[in-house]
Parts: C-alpha cells; structure tokens; sequence
C-alpha cells in the first residue's frame, strides 16, 4: 500500500519535474501559506524551512507529540496548524517556503515562491541635459520601460535600501522629425501598461540655452580671478618675497654674533694670558732683588 502513495506525493511535492508554484501578495498585507497536501491525522512534526533571496535562512518548526515548536524567523511569521502566516508582509520577505512534515507514511515536502509586489510611482520629465527621462521608482519586481516611437534608449536599474527597484530610461531621437515621445511602463501592480507623453521640440533649445549659460558663467569667473589678481597680486607677491627673503638677514646677524663673539673669547684669552706673563716677570724680579 505505502507503495502505491508514496510516488503520488513525491509528485505533489514537485519532485518529479513540475516548476515550483509561485505566490504574489502586496506589500503591506497578511500572508498565509498553506501546504499544497494533506498529512494526514497521523502528523508528528511539520516544518516550514524559508530561504530568503538574500540567502538568509530560518526555520518554524511543530512538534504535534509534545506541541513544542521552535521559530528564529521574524516575531511577523507564525504557524497556524499546518499553514504559515505572515502579517505586514515585506520586500525583504521574498523567497523560497518549504513545508515539510512527518507522518506515519514518512516525510513529505512542497515548496512555494513567494514574491512581494510593490507598485511604482512613474515620472516623465526632460532632465537637466534637455533629455525626456522616464522614471520607475520603488517598485517591485523592477518596471520594463518602453519609447515611441523608437529611438536611442539608455536604461538603468537600481536597488533601494528597502530592496525595492528604481528603473531610469533615456530618450534620445534618431530623427530630427521627433517632436514627441511617449513612455510605456509595465508592472504587474498595473492593470495596464501606464503611458505619459512629453515634448521634445524645445529640448534642443533647452540643451543650447544650458550649454551657453555654463560657458558664459566660466568665462566670467576666469575674468573674475584675473582682475583680482592684477589688484592684488603684486602685493601679495611681494608679501610672500619679503617672506622668503626674511631669513636671510637673521642668518647673516647669527653670523655676526657668532664673530663677535669669538673675537670677544680671543681677547680674553690675550689678556689671561698677558697678565700670567706679567706674574712671571714680577716673580723673577723679586728673585734677583738682593
């Protein structure tokens, strides 16, 4: 008998090639996930074992004997009989959810997808080169983003904190008729496609004009520093001369004391030496002397 069921159930937990199921929930909302098979009356322990995207992993675990569990997920998830319960689901919360339990017949195991959907807030703007820049913020999983007509397109993705997705997309026409263009973004958070068009006739313009302004604002600034220079740089200059020059003067006056003052130990050292001899001549004197 056991036999004949256990294929059947390793086929249910998707052993036997079948794509794992996925489920999609909205950010914010309270998320229950359920095994997809029945264990029975005769469950003696049943473990949910989640691997999130960001490869962290814990588990939530029942014993039905003693009616102890274990959990070192998030104080959010629970167990609820064999089902799993997450309130305020997150981005973060994104990942792979496996039941699996032990039964008389053995141990069985079905996994789920669990994927978080976060609706994007879509601008539509020329950016400060003049260019139409489409923008996808904050969704989840990331937008597409689409031109009409078609064109040279630049698209960037990249990850909030949060783990949510910002798309950026650039327009640059291939054809002087283009006056204007339309953005498509797609997201499964939309019931369709949102589309917002913008002119392009004056971003030309708009770019000459910034171009122009940028050039004139340097040119001032170098005539700035030249007239500034030539008020007060001769000063300066002759500042920074007397500076360096200063040093020269307490040299030569080191010198000249260091001189002085061996002259000054030379005649001392005549006189020391002059008066010893004196000393002598007078001892000699009063030698002879009668």
């Amino acid at each position: 008998m056991m036999e004949m069921h256990l294929p059947a159930l390793v086929c249910l937990a998707f052993i036997c090639g079948n794509a794992e199921p996925s489920v999609r929930v909205w950010a914010g909302s309270s998320t229950v996930l359920r095994c997809r098979q029945d264990p029975g009356d005769q469950l003696v322990l049943l473990t949910w074992k989640v691997q999130l995207l960001d490869n962290s992993h814990c588990t939530l675990a029942l014993n039905w004997e003693n009616l102890t569990n274990r959990n070192n997920c998030s104080e959010r998830m629970r167990q609820e009989n064999t089902s799993l319960r997450i309130e305020n689901t997150a981005v973060t919360d994104q990942g792979n959810y496996t039941c699996q339990f032990v039964n008389t017949l053995g141990t069985f195991f079905t996994s789920v997808l669990l994927e978080v959907l976060v609706e994007p807030s879509v601008t539509l703007e020329l950016n400060k080169l003049g260019v139409p820049e489409c923008r996808a913020h904050g969704g989840n999983p990331a937008a597409n983003i689409s031109w009409i007509p078609e064109g040279s397109i630049s698209t960037n993705r990249a990850m909030e904190p949060d783990r949510s997705w910002t798309v950026s997309s650039t327009y640059t026409a291939t054809s002087s008729n283009v006056t204007q263009v339309t953005c498509i973004v797609s997201h499964p958070t939309f019931p369709q496609p949102h589309s917002s068009s913008i002119s392009t006739a004056g971003s030309g313009r708009i770019l000459w004009v910034r171009v122009t302004v940028s050039i004139i604002v340097v040119i001032m600034g170098l005539f700035l520093i030249v007239m500034l220079f030539s008020s007060y740089g001769q000063s300066w200059a002759q500042g920074c001369l007397r500076e360096v020059k200063m040093p020269e003067p307490q040299g030569e006056e080191k010198e000249e004391d260091e001189d002085e003052e061996e002259a000054e130990w030379s005649h001392t050292q005549v006189a020391a030496k002059l008066k010893a001899l004196e000393q002598r001549v007078s001892a000699l004197e009063k030698q002879n002397q009668p």
